[in-house]
C-alpha cells in the first residue's frame, strides 16, 4: 500500500509518466487528440469576442500559442 507521501514524489512522478507516455497507443492517440482538442477549443473561442477590437478569443489564444 502506498502512502501520500508517494503520490506527491516528483521522482516517482516522473518515472510513471515516462513509463506511460512511452507507450506507442498513448503516443498515437496524443499525436491526433491533442490538436483535435485544441482546435475545437479555438472553435468555441471564436465566438467569444474582445470587446469592439474586432478580435475573438480565438485570435488571441492562437497569437499567444504561435
Amino acid at each position: 500500500m502506498s502512502s501520500i507521501s508517494d503520490y506527491f514524489s516528483l521522482r516517482k512522478s516522473f518515472v510513471f509518466y515516462g513509463s506511460y507516455h512511452h507507450e506507442w497507443r498513448n503516443q498515437l492517440i496524443h499525436v491526433f487528440g491533442v490538436p483535435l482538442i485544441y482546435s475545437t477549443a479555438l472553435a468555441f473561442a471564436s465566438f467569444v469576442p474582445l470587446g469592439s477590437t474586432g478580435y475573438t478569443l480565438s485570435d488571441v489564444t492562437a497569437a499567444f500559442y504561435a
